[in-house]
């Protein structure tokens, strides 16, 4: 039997996050994988650990066990995900499921095996593979954030334009400087919906981020007294 681990973990939640796995294969050596997003939430790394560990095991190769620390990730696709495809991809009372591209990867490879089982396991209970997945999460942030340059500079022009997509110039030229607070929250999201398919495949992503928190320092010095009611 096939056994992968996996973890996510993010900074800020939403923030910086990274992912960990570890594959067992029977008569192999452990497979340890792990990946980062600058600007991410702790779920999408739970999903995405899951997604990419089992994009290493061949086709049909046998029953798969996911052990996860993350109940939405068990009951999403042993109790919800049947419905969610019924309802194409909304909740219950009619939302969009969040994140269903990665659940819709998740189910693809899930159906691709034939034969996945999934464990839930409590997290940070000194399970030796459980705590192993969380190393790496943790270790993939503190690699990539350390190499990544001082929010000061992140508004600097860079030596070539950036690749902007369509779906994103609109939201780019929203991002004049403006010292209404209330604002920048709708903007935001409007960001992470527009950019967030197209993540790690362009770097307009961290520049948008970038001019959003220094729009968010310049709204909070040129008017302090909304600073508590924009973030309530």
């Amino acid at each position: 039997m096939i056994e992968l681990w996996t973890d996510g973990a993010c900074k800020g939640n939403p923030g910086p996050g990274g992912w960990g796995a570890i594959l067992l294969i029977p008569d192999q050596a452990p497979i340890e994988l792990s990946g980062y997003d600058p600007a991410t939430t702790n779920n999408r790394m739970e999903l995405k650990a899951v997604i990419e560990g089992l994009k290493q095991v061949s086709d049909r190769a046998g029953v798969v066990t996911v052990h996860t620390d993350s109940q939405l990730v068990v009951k999403g696709m042993t109790e919800w995900i049947v419905g969610w495809q019924r309802k194409q991809w909304r909740k219950s009372d009619g939302e969009p499921v969040l994140n269903a591209e990665l659940w819709r990867a998740l189910l693809a490879e899930s159906q691709r095996l034939g034969q996945v089982r999934w464990q839930w396991v409590r997290g940070h209970s000194g399970v030796p593979l459980n705590e192993r997945a969380d190393q790496l999460a943790v270790a993939a942030i503190e690699r990539r954030g350390a190499a990544q340059p001082p929010a000061s500079e992140l508004g600097s022009p860079p030596s070539r334009p950036p690749v902007v997509l369509p779906a994103q110039q609109s939201i780019l030229d929203e991002l004049a400087p403006s010292s209404e607070l209330e604002l920048l929250r709708e903007l935001e999201q409007r960001v992470r919906r527009a950019v967030g398919p197209h993540r790690g495949q362009v770097p307009v992503y961290d520049e948008v981020l970038g001019k959003l928190d220094a729009l968010r320092e310049s709204a909070i010095v040129a008017n302090p007294s909304k600073t508590k009611s924009s973030r309530s």
